[in-house]
């Protein structure tokens, strides 16, 4: 029987804490696009818009799987175009050239300032496919809807009868993977997860089970207990003895995403879940679970990517006390995106 684990020890020795500067107010408001605001604020940079030079384009946007929005600026901006990079923290990665000092850049990629449009977006995939599918966008909901539409879904549709199988694909991974499995009533994959399955996917395996059947709870062990949907958790194996140590019986725990507790499910707060769920955890799956190595212990691939985007601080760890824990201090409100 499945048992749900609804509080997550966090305990790790190693502690990071990704600190989310606050935003101006009137950067994050709706407006009209004909309003305009400095496009240079170091806070709304550093956290949503990057700069984007000729030494930098080719390594972080075509060299990038993610898809990217490249906005153009002679040092304003709508405040429109602000509003989208926030929402699609996580999702989407925007950039800013600055037309005036990028003459040379500009000219590599063959835009024309007053002719082209305010933004291009360079879709999901490799350097190959950047190059040559690349579109322009007029407005900010034109260029969301050409980047989000560009990801793929890497996750995977199961019922609760082919969990076994989804299961063994997990720990036979190298390293071994988590389970990450989204309970939801929508058709289509959200496109946060969509994102998250493709950042995760070397440490986690993201399933998820639409519109649940009790079927599908019997399967999770789930029938007698009930939860708000949608619904994100990771299976955590539990090896129980028989008689002899030679004969175990594995069961299985989850460790829940709690809104009441993590808050929404936006990508700051899965981070915070993902990353915990690892460290303390990783040790625990069959299989070849690497948790020896520190690269895949602390996830180090991913530190690098999103310290572009967070703060990544190791605070001193103290011993014997209950301050190892991952911390994310998020001074924005980010909606929820699943």
């Amino acid at each position: 029987m499945l048992r749900h684990f609804l509080k997550m020890s966090l305990s790790v020795a190693v502690i990071l804490a990704l600190l989310c500067h606050q935003l101006p107010f009137s950067a994050c408001q709706d407006s009209g696009d004909d309003e305009q605001t400095y496009a240079f604020e170091p806070e709304e940079r550093f956290l949503d818009i990057f700069p984007l030079t000729g030494e930098n384009f080719t390594e972080s946007v075509l060299k990038s799987s993610d898809a990217w929005i490249v906005i153009f600026h002679s040092g304003q901006m709508k405040k429109s175009w602000k509003s989208m990079a926030v929402n699609l923290r996580g999702v989407v990665w925007v950039g800013m050239v600055d037309t005036p000092s990028e003459a040379d850049l500009l000219e590599n990629m063959k835009y024309k300032v007053n002719h082209d449009p305010e933004a291009r977006v360079y879709p999901h995939g490799p350097l190959s496919l950047k190059k040559k599918s690349w579109v322009n966008a007029k407005n900010p909901n034109e260029a969301r809807l050409l980047a989000v539409d560009s990801i793929s879904d890497s996750s995977l549709k199961i019922k609760g009868k082919n969990l076994q199988e989804f299961l063994v694909d997990c720990f036979m991974s190298k390293p071994s993977r988590f389970p990450l499995i989204l309970l939801t009533d929508e058709t289509d994959t959200p496109v946060l997860y969509k994102a998250i399955s493709h950042r995760f996917k070397r440490y986690f395996n993201a399933a998820r089970i639409v519109r649940p059947t009790l079927d599908d709870y019997k399967f999770l062990g789930m029938e007698d207990s009930f939860f708000d949907i949608p619904l994100l958790f990771v299976l955590l194996p539990e090896i129980k003895e028989k008689k002899t140590k030679e004969t175990q019986d594995m069961g299985f725990s989850a460790v829940v995403f709690e809104t009441k507790k993590m808050g929404d499910l936006n990508y700051p707060n899965i981070l915070r879940y993902l990353f915990g769920v690892n460290n303390s955890y990783r040790h625990t799956l069959p299989g070849e679970n690497q948790s020896n190595l520190q690269e895949v212990a602390e996830m180090l691939d991913i530190v690098n990517i999103e310290s572009k985007r967070f703060e990544v601080e190791k605070p001193k760890s103290r011993p014997g006390t209950d301050d190892n824990n991952i911390k994310f201090t998020m001074s924005k409100t980010v909606r929820d995106e699943l």
